[in-house]
């Protein structure tokens, strides 16, 4: 056996027999123990190259409704580095001993190689993932209009844009049931505003929905899945306990950013001012008036001025919680009737958890949704919360 890379994974010598082969089974590797698999490939999944071998994964971020990232390390003369280029290759990631508790299928990362660095021994490969794409094509060739279409359809109409023309292609597909709410969008092709601006539009308003680029782990296809009214659930099983899973934790409740009443202002058309202004009263008789002012330049549509204004003021109408933690999972003990209580592939962005933190002053007590898993490494994960006054997605 060989160290190589981790000193905690070991890696077989491809050129070692296997079990007695004369050779290594073509096509599927037998180095990795760790039961990670990492392939590079194009943008409609076709594979370059056996597995990479050598790569450590020292951190994997997933994001609700923005750009995941990965980070992987090497050493600086891995020769699987040759092929790893620049904005040309994807990296595909299935880790096979980690089952998505909501799908039963391996959790994944897929992104496109987008940085590289180095130091005296190491070589480091950032990828992001496909939301990056969409922050570099925007509408350019005609303006778009959507007159009482489903919001899904609207999104969808985006991403398809995105994909069009001449070395445009980003071998997305989509996978939805239409949402049932209606709306009203144009997109003016003067302001050449990008794709994944107009889509988190759709995050931000009362009754719009979340959304995700997934990976499937067979395939290495990539997929847009749109959530309505929101992804994710409550899981009770994962419940997080300073001193128990909770290994560390960091937090900050600002009252002054608190907002009871919201001036959504929109566009000047013409001498005429659009706006929106909403008002939790019962917010403001507990805080007093505490009055944001907030501007969608481009914006005509009072309705999506009021749904903005209506979703601002729900998520800060109390005083806003910033909250993260870094925690384990749990074995259990059978023996004893304690069940496990696994994280990673148990919990996702959108899920929601209750969270005890019981340290002298430091008092936090609630059910909390989560806005960014980041792995770590085996069994090390934080999980950045959501501001938990939110009544909707952010």
């Amino acid at each position: 056996m060989t160290l190589y890379r981790d000193r905690t994974t070991q890696y077989r010598d491809p050129t070692t027999p296997y079990r007695g082969k004369p050779e290594v089974v073509p096509g599927v590797d037998y180095n990795r123990t760790d039961g990670i698999s990492i392939f590079l490939q194009d943008k409609n999944a076709n594979r370059f190259g056996r597995q990479l071998n050598g790569a450590n994964v020292r951190s994997v971020t997933w994001k609700l409704n923005d750009t995941p990232q990965a980070e992987f390390d090497f050493q600086n003369f891995d020769p699987t580095l040759k092929t790893a280029l620049l904005l040309q290759r994807d990296i595909f990631v299935v880790f096979n001993k980690t089952i998505n508790v909501d799908t039963g299928l391996p959790e994944t990362f897929l992104g496109t190689l987008g940085r590289r660095k180095g130091k005296p021994g190491t070589h480091t490969i950032i990828a992001d993932g496909f939301e990056q794409w969409l922050k570099e094509r925007c509408v350019e060739v005609g303006s778009l209009e959507y007159d009482n279409v489903d919001q899904f359809d609207i999104a969808w109409g985006l991403i398809q844009t995105a994909q069009t023309g001449t070395n445009y292609d980003l071998g997305i597909t989509s996978s939805y049931v239409p949402s049932g709410k209606l709306r009203y969008r144009i997109y003016d092709r003067v302001r050449h505003q990008y794709i994944l601006d107009l889509l988190r539009e759709f995050n931000k308003i009362d009754q719009g929905f979340d959304q995700d680029f997934i990976g499937d782990p067979i395939t290495g296809h990539r997929k847009w899945v749109p959530y309505y009214p929101s992804k994710g659930s409550f899981k009770p099983l994962a419940h997080l306990v300073w001193g128990r899973n909770i290994i560390d934790y960091d937090y900050d409740e600002n009252g002054w950013a608190t907002k009871t009443k919201l001036i959504q202002k929109g566009a000047s058309y013409a001498g005429i001012n659009f706006e929106q202004i909403y008002e939790d009263i019962a917010a403001s008789e507990k805080y007093g008036a505490m009055v944001g002012v907030a501007t969608d330049s481009g914006q005509k549509d009072v309705d999506w001025l009021l749904a903005e204004a209506i979703k601002s003021v729900n998520v800060l109408k109390v005083p806003p919680l910033s909250l993260s933690v870094t925690v384990k999972d749990l074995p259990g003990d059978p023996a004893h009737n304690i069940p496990a209580v696994p994280i990673f592939g148990a919990v996702h962005t959108g899920d929601s958890v209750q969270v005890d933190i019981d340290d002298g002053a430091n008092q936090v007590h609630g059910v909390f949704r989560i806005g960014t898993f980041k792995y770590m490494g085996p069994n090390k994960y934080q999980l950045t919360f959501l501001n938990p006054s939110a009544t909707a997605t952010i």
